[in-house]
């Protein structure tokens, strides 16, 4: 006759049994989908290194988790319901009627280009409650004013910073002898001290891309692995203000950034070749024939999407294009061009397609040219 002790010791052990089941399950399903190389059908790529620390803890929580002396109760119920959903889930591949009801969006948004005033180069502007804390002293915290001519825009990423300047924050107790040692180093001066927060802030000699200014700053992040003498602790680009953002917005600045981003728009552009839009590419070229529409006229266009219907397409068209994703499948939306196809392709198909950019009231659109049905690729989302 089994005791109630003996009981009790089985209902703790069976507990512990599904815990580890419920670990070794997850364990398994990360593997499977790197493996598979479905892992973004749950969460987008740039959370890949986090998948993997994930993974890393699961293990070492297998490995060295100690039994604890609990019976059956809510939690193992959990544990069992996640096991069973991670079994029904498999490789994350939502079904076509899911797929179909996920949102839809054509094109992208394009800044606005139109300049309303002029300011003068050497307008300066403070970082008003910017990186100076409430309780700073006044009297020896301070950050100078940056001008104008200083402040740009990046034509890439739309970012605003200041491009002659770093911010760089020191371990506590760093001196000022250390501080004047890394100016020299640097070939910089000092335009802000922030030091109850052992922050500073430098000034080059020159002008930088936020792409240098990049480099730059994982230079100087990189001496404390390199020096373990440094007193560094981090650097960053600094940023503009949104004071200042909305007040350069409507100004020349936003010529310059035209012209720049025209350009950038130019290099997909190689004289009479196909226009070939990949995973890599996807957004940024959307991006450049949405902005320069007459740029990419008449320009032969290739790509692979999965077709779509959405309200803003007109009759005799279909959308195109690939899944976007913030952080996980959740959030994922099909953005892409619409199609004049006049009924030759599918909606909810993946296709191959070779078009022809043209405009209408202003807005591009793909003309058809010929396009085959392909299966779904691998890669087939963008960020």
């Amino acid at each position: 006759m089994i005791t109630i002790t003996e009981k009790n010791n089985k209902m703790v052990k069976l507990s512990n049994l599904i815990e580890k089941i419920w670990i070794l399950g997850v364990i398994g399903l990360y593997i499977y989908l790197y493996v598979s190389q479905n892992f973004s059908n749950y969460i987008g790529k740039q959370f890949n290194l986090m998948g993997v620390f994930g993974v890393a803890i699961m293990i070492v929580l297998f490995l060295l988790a100690k039994p604890r002396n609990r019976k059956i109760g809510a939690s193992t119920l959990v544990f069992i319901i996640s096991i069973a959903l991670i079994v029904y889930a498999g490789d994350g591949k939502a079904s076509d009627s899911v797929l179909n009801r996920k949102g839809k969006q054509i094109g992208v948004n394009t800044t606005n280009y139109e300049k309303t005033k002029q300011i003068s180069d050497d307008k300066e502007y403070e970082f008003k409650g910017v990186y100076l804390t409430a309780d700073a002293n006044t009297e020896t915290e301070y950050i100078k004013p940056v001008k104008k001519k200083y402040i740009s825009v990046d034509p890439e990423t739309e970012t605003w910073y200041i491009d002659n300047r770093i911010l760089v924050g020191f371990k506590q107790g760093v001196t000022k002898d250390e501080v004047e040692e890394f100016v020299k180093k640097y070939n910089l001066k000092i335009v802000g001290e922030m030091k109850s927060i052992s922050q500073y802030m430098f000034e080059f000699d020159e002008s930088l891309s936020l792409q240098k200014m990049l480099g730059k700053v994982r230079e100087m992040n990189n001496i404390k692995n390199i020096d373990e003498n440094s007193k560094v602790q981090v650097a960053d680009v600094v940023y503009a203000t949104q004071e200042m953002i909305d007040e350069l917005k409507n100004t020349d600045r936003i010529d310059s950034l035209k012209t720049q981003k025209q350009e950038l728009a130019k290099r997909y552009i190689d004289g009479d070749s196909v226009v070939e839009i990949t995973v890599d590419n996807f957004m940024k070229i959307m991006e450049a024939i949405y902005e320069n529409p007459d740029l990419f006229k008449d320009k032969k266009i290739k790509l692979i999407g999965r077709t779509f219907k959405a309200e803003e397409i007109k009759k005799g068209y279909i959308g195109i294009g690939l899944w976007k994703i913030y952080c996980c499948a959740i959030d994922m939306t099909l953005v892409g061009y619409p199609v004049k196809a006049d009924g030759k392709m599918e909606e909810g198909k993946w296709y191959e397609l070779q078009g022809k950019i043209q405009i209408e009231n202003g807005e591009p659109y793909i003309e058809y040219i010929e396009a085959k049905q392909v299966e779904e690729p691998k890669e087939n989302q963008v960020y």
